[in-house]
């Protein structure tokens, strides 16, 4: 090499392109993991929704609206169906549903 002055500032563009790449990967990491965690859990949703159904099948096979409640986890409350729900961290879910109507 006979410019060995311009072997300086090629490392240096390199070192930093580098450190760039570097630091992209490392901040996709931890924004990646910190979406992952703040994300609300779907299974909780399910897992009410499925409740619910539990208790329409219940109730058109002939079971009172207390037992139907009782055999899903919900409680009856002047006349309301209350579910609770949560998936043990952030998330806790209440459904109220009005058998009135």
């Amino acid at each position: 090499m006979k410019n060995k002055r311009a072997d300086i500032p090629v490392t240096m563009l390199v070192f930093g392109v580098f450190a760039l790449f570097l630091f992209a990967i490392i901040s996709f990491f931890v924004s990646s993991n910190h979406v992952q965690n703040n994300t609300p859990n779907l299974e909780v949703f399910e897992n009410l929704t499925s409740s619910l159904q539990s208790f329409y099948y219940y109730l058109h096979a002939g079971y009172s609206q207390q037992e139907a409640a009782k055999m899903v986890g919900g409680v009856i409350k002047n006349n309301k169906l209350t579910l609770n729900a949560n998936d043990g961290k952030t998330i806790y879910v209440t459904y109220i549903i009005d058998l009135n109507k």
